[in-house]
């Protein structure tokens, strides 16, 4: 069984508005076939920014 969390963060402010700009996040463990990102190495951890 694969474990996914997902949720919409915020990122910054729109200059407008003042309201927060938000981007979808995912933590998961799942599997990934074919990744054209880079992947960074932390804390024995694998982070993936798409």
């Amino acid at each position: 069984m694969t474990y996914r969390y997902e949720e919409y963060l915020p990122v910054g402010l729109k200059e407008c508005t003042n309201l927060y700009r938000t981007h979808r996040f995912i933590f998961t463990d799942a599997e990934i076939d074919q990744c054209m990102q880079p992947v960074y190495k932390v804390e024995g951890r694998n982070l993936l920014f798409f």
